[in-house]
């Protein structure tokens, strides 16, 4: 039914409707998504009185042109899988082009600050310029102690934020900051994966919660270096550490150590399942796995991650499965 596909692809003033190959992440795990499309080294315009010209792509395409990918099957189904900007041009055989979301803009502006007994969101709202990014509504009030930035770009501020934190940023589908835990947005968006329909291949494991056995403890380390932790979990279990930085406040601690457990002990499937671009889905949505011959393992997870390949060869959508969420 899905044998046809077709690729849009317009950067900057440009339209590609002919393409080697897409690859594009997607992941709650990482500041920014990317995509690498790989192009004719040439292509045709439209020129008014003269008919049409060749352009070499490397030289029409220009570092910081807006990006946008739309994949699908023709007649079908259209969806938008990425927008952004270019980031870096490779010249060669194929022309491949490096594009990253609304974080490119971010790499741009400088910005020096020094934070004391304040919220996340402050911090955020503060260094992230309100006409490049709104903030979600759904960044949670989480108060840190002290956090300082020196002549660094607001994205390498952000990546700052999120490896002394433990905190997962990202923008969100509908173009906002997101600042936060993992699950937090709750995967309003949900996907069924089922076997026998959709399903063309996976990894997946399936373990039972109590075979897991883990322990989190969270630490929280203040501007003097005097520590407070918490832990969650058995106390059998393996132990997993994560260092807070600014963090004293007991509840916050508990709060992300929690989520790390919730993360890694349930029961249900761990690893990455393959479908074609149809059905659509992203990381941030739930997915539904249904598997007939195996009814009692049914459930829905957090998708963390999902990478599209799109090429000659076919096209594929990989989804790597995060914690169980309730029904």
């Amino acid at each position: 039914m899905y044998a046809v596909m077709n690729a849009h692809i317009t950067i900057g003033e440009f339209e590609f409707k002919q393409v080697h190959h897409v690859t594009i992440e997607r992941s709650v795990d990482e500041l920014s998504d990317r995509a690498v499309i790989k192009l004719p080294t040439s292509f045709l315009v439209k020129e008014m009185g003269v008919g049409f010209k060749s352009l070499e792509t490397d030289r029409a395409i220009k570092v910081g042109d807006a990006v946008q990918v739309q994949l699908g099957y023709a007649g079908i189904l259209w969806n938008t899988e990425f927008t952004g900007y270019v980031k870096r041009i490779k010249p060669g055989i194929p022309v491949e082009i490096e594009s990253e979301d609304a974080i490119y803009l971010l790499r741009k502006t400088n910005v020096s600050y020094e934070f004391k007994s304040t919220s996340l969101r402050n911090i955020l709202s503060t260094i992230v310029p309100a006409d490049v990014l709104q903030l979600h509504d759904a960044i949670p009030d989480i108060q840190i102690e002290r956090f300082y930035i020196r002549e660094a770009s607001v994205a390498q501020a952000l990546q700052k934020i999120k490896e002394e934190f433990n905190l997962n940023i990202y923008v969100t589908g509908d173009n906002k900051l997101f600042a936060g835990l993992k699950q937090q947005l709750n995967a309003l968006e949900n996907v069924d994966l089922n076997y026998g329909i959709n399903v063309v291949d996976d990894g997946l494991e399936f373990r039972r919660k109590e075979d897991v056995r883990l322990r989190i403890r969270a630490v929280g380390i203040a501007e003097d270096n005097k520590r407070i932790d918490v832990e969650v979990g058995d106390e059998d279990g393996e132990l997993q550490t994560y260092h807070y930085r600014n963090i004293r406040n007991k509840v916050d601690l508990e709060r992300l150590a929690e989520s790390k457990l919730v993360q890694n002990k349930f029961d249900g499937y761990r690893g990455e399942i393959t479908t074609k671009l149809y059905p659509y889905c992203t990381r941030g949505w739930a997915a539904n796995v249904i598997n007939p011959k195996y009814p009692d393992q049914d459930g829905r997870y957090h998708i963390d991650k999902t990478t599209v390949e799109f090429g000659n060869d076919g096209a594929t959508r990989t989804i790597e499965l995060g914690a169980k969420l309730s029904a």
